[in-house]
């Protein structure tokens, strides 16, 4: 992307890398910053670019950071695509719930976005930029989830598209649990505080676990 520092992007692909270079500068700073101490000037010095050029193609932080977790959805869905796609036969509800687990544990900037979603990143938009975002993902949720009604015996027809908000909505939620606050993370060490520390693999697993074996053994 350094062929485009100091330089005005004209062409549809040169936007695109520009865009890709603004979004791998945001990624950067996500690493070791919470989203919310990251300003759009953040961004900007860290992409190397304007602040007037970053507002070209992000008119808001939450459009950004939208953008963001719109990019790690699609690796996600790939990854799976791939996993289903490529094997043959039934998968039982454990093995299931072990390639969940192992593909969203991997993803750790993944789950902070997806746990930003509703509380932070789906405000500030435009209903154009609502609509496109979510259009993207229930495509994706319905080819994913089609892969995943084939390759079991106990998700019905439209079973897989609702498994896999599920999953979401499990990682969303046991994420902010695994990786509280720097403060919390000190307290948790309190002698009798021992249920409350979380970790996330853990927790992801017995909760698909539990719901994958349910539909199993009614299904």
């Amino acid at each position: 992307m350094g062929q485009l520092k100091g330089r005005r992007a004209r062409s549809p692909e040169a936007k695109t890398a520009r865009r890709g270079q603004i979004l791998e500068a945001a990624q950067r700073l996500l690493t070791d910053a919470d989203l919310g101490g990251i300003a759009m000037d953040d961004v900007a010095r860290e992409a190397h670019v304007a602040k007037g050029t970053l507002y070209l193609y992000f008119r808001t932080r939450e459009e950004l950071f939208l953008g963001l977790l719109e990019q790690a959805f699609e690796g996600w869905f790939d990854e799976l695509d791939t996993k289903l796609a490529g094997g043959q036969g039934w998968i039982p509800a454990t093995a299931l719930a072990d390639l969940m687990t192992a593909s969203l544990g991997r993803r750790r900037l993944f789950r902070r976005l997806l746990a930003q979603l509703g509380p932070v990143l789906e405000h500030n938009l435009e209903d154009e930029q609502a609509l496109r975002f979510k259009w993207r993902i229930a495509g994706r949720l319905a080819t994913t989830g089609a892969l995943l009604e084939r390759r079991t015996v106990y998700l019905r027809p439209g079973d897989g598209p609702r498994l896999l908000l599920h999953l979401q909505a499990f990682a969303a939620g046991i994420q902010p649990l695994a990786e509280p606050a720097a403060v919390v993370r000190r307290v948790l060490q309190a002698p009798g505080l021992d249920v409350l520390r979380v970790e996330f693999e853990k927790e992801f697993r017995a909760a698909v676990g539990a719901l994958l074996t349910g539909l199993e053994r009614t299904n």
